[in-house]
């Protein structure tokens, strides 16, 4: 069996790289598995040793899993009235959580996993590329008041606590959020209380 270690698969010629159907299904399966954990995947042929990956989320992504467990949903659809993939978040994160987030300010691993990503745009509009848009300014307020930056990693415990001290109200930031704004954001408030 061959097994490589991460930055050895970086170096991977690039004609070896699976195009992003392929890429999917392993981005899912990543995702679900422990972060600190050890995985054995089938990439292209070649197996890969996979140790201690951080998980790439968005700034709105670390507030959108509190609104929904604070909802008490049992599906995306029931809470945000459209497929996502914020449960899968919500279930690695209870999981796994000390999992290592590296803050992103564009798609992320929730992301490319979503049934609403379309590759450029997010697909909750009409029109994906101004809806990606006022999601990045929803990032980009959330990860500052979090004294972050993109690329920035750190445990999802330590956010949360950073969470909970600089945003006592998302309905500052994701002001037209379809999902909170109709229930007054009171989801957030009780999704942090709650914990996941």
């Amino acid at each position: 069996m061959l097994t490589r270690s991460p930055s050895e698969t970086l170096k991977q010629p690039a004609s070896r790289v699976p195009d992003t159907r392929q890429t999917k299904p392993l981005n899912r399966l990543l995702q679900n598995t422990g972060g600190g954990g050890t995985v054995i995947c089938c990439s292209s042929g070649i197996l890969v040793k996979v140790r201690d990956m951080a998980l790439r989320v968005r700034g709105h992504h670390l507030c959108c899993v509190f609104c929904y467990v604070g909802s008490g949903a049992q599906t995306a659809r029931d809470y945000f009235g459209v497929d996502n993939a914020i449960p899968e978040l919500v279930g690695r994160l209870r999981r796994e959580p000390d999992q290592t987030i590296e803050v992103a300010d564009d798609f992320d691993d929730v992301c490319v996993v979503c049934p609403l990503y379309t590759g450029d745009g997010c697909g909750r509009d009409v029109d994906g590329l101004a809806q990606n848009e006022k999601l990045r300014e929803w990032d980009r307020q959330i990860v500052s008041r979090l004294g972050l930056r993109a690329g920035d990693r750190l445990p999802f415990t330590t956010i949360v606590k950073r969470i909970e001290r600089t945003i006592p109200d998302i309905g500052e930031i994701c002001t037209n959020c379809t999902s909170s704004k109709p229930n007054g954001f009171r989801t957030f408030k009780e999704g942090l209380a709650k914990g996941l």
